[in-house]
């Protein structure tokens, strides 16, 4: 392009948001981090299988977000960033995934990823990518993708998400991102979605100074919350030891128990077996405290994977409160 005008060649670019014309060098393996807030947006719109990959994960910023929702998420990367459950080269990968991807791929081999993620998964399951607007225009791009493989949904910010180059975010964005949907086997006709983002001012809790919905508290109050109710669970944790046999807390903090409890979580796929919620804990049948339950502490169906919920309740813990709530509650009709 020369330069025929007052101005520089770039500035063109510039105004269109045109990444790839910025006055900075892209990151060499195109590494630009997505805001985890991305996810929260995701699944505000779409649902997905339990199981998911990130085949792109970086240090982990979708990843770890996806995890706080109870997902059960591979994640993998051809760099080492101190954060993927293996090194996998994903376009070299013949791996068949038996859940969705969902992924912010190297936006310069986002049509390879697009197609390999399609032939990974099964008919039925999604693909969701973090892509660029500009990723719904090129011929090329048309022939081979969306001629026969047509997104679902695309969700289009109306307002500009950030990315962090090399997992630094600084600044403001020129750039417009969309969420691109396919569900394997979707031949249909696409739709076009808005994300509508509007900011929401309200005051912290504590100290009364403006923050933005949906937070609680200020980033100042909740790193002081936090750190008081840090020491107040090590409190109670403290004082709750006291009472048990120091056979069975060094039972708890044994390897082989962390390891068989990770296991059956594992097996169960983090689902609770009275009430499919989000499993976390890991519960002896026969109770390790009896004579008969001990020798079976480390016996694999002696175990049951619980939510914290189906926990308490197997060990009657709260009853008198819930009881007593339900009492006045029913009192009050």
């Amino acid at each position: 392009m020369s330069k025929d005008w007052a101005g520089n060649r770039t500035s063109t670019f510039v105004q269109l948001g045109a990444s790839n014309h910025s006055k900075t060098e892209r990151e060499i393996h195109d590494y630009y981090a997505t805001d985890p807030s991305a996810i929260d947006d995701l699944l505000k719109k779409e649902t997905f299988n339990k199981n998911i990959w990130e085949c792109a994960c970086g240090e982990g910023h979708l990843s770890n977000r996806l995890k706080e929702y109870g997902y059960k998420v591979y994640s993998t990367d051809l760099i080492d960033r101190n954060y993927q459950d293996e090194l996998v080269d994903f376009l070299c990968s013949n791996k068949k995934f038996k859940g969705d991807i969902i992924t912010n791929p190297p936006y310069k081999l986002c049509n390879e990823f697009i197609l390999k993620a399609l032939e990974s998964i099964d008919t039925g399951n999604k693909v969701a990518m973090f892509l660029k607007l500009t990723a719904l225009e090129g011929q090329t791009r048309y022939k081979k993708i969306y001629s026969k493989y047509p997104p679902k949904t695309v969700y289009v910010y109306s307002k500009r998400k950030q990315c962090g180059k090399n997992g630094v975010f600084k600044g403001t964005s020129a750039v417009c991102y969309a969420w691109f949907i396919w569900k394997k086997g979707f031949a249909g006709c696409s739709e076009l979605k808005w994300i509508w983002w509007m900011m929401i001012y309200k005051l912290c809790r504590k100290c009364k100074t403006p923050i933005i919905h949906p937070a609680t508290y200020c980033s100042k109050c909740q790193v002081a919350i936090e750190e008081k109710q840090a020491e107040l669970q090590k409190e109670r944790d403290r004082r709750y030891n006291k009472k048990r046999d120091p056979k069975y807390i060094q039972f708890y903090k044994s390897n082989e128990w962390k390891l068989l409890k990770d296991k059956k979580l594992q097996d169960e796929q983090y689902l609770c077996e009275r009430c499919s919620k989000l499993a976390t804990e890991v519960h002896h049948i026969k109770y390790i405290q009896t004579e008969e339950g001990w020798p079976l502490r480390l016996e694999y169906d002696n175990l049951e994977a619980l939510c914290v919920d189906c926990h308490n309740y197997r060990h009657s813990r709260f009853q008198r409160r819930r009881k007593s709530n339900e009492t006045k509650t029913n009192s009050m009709w």
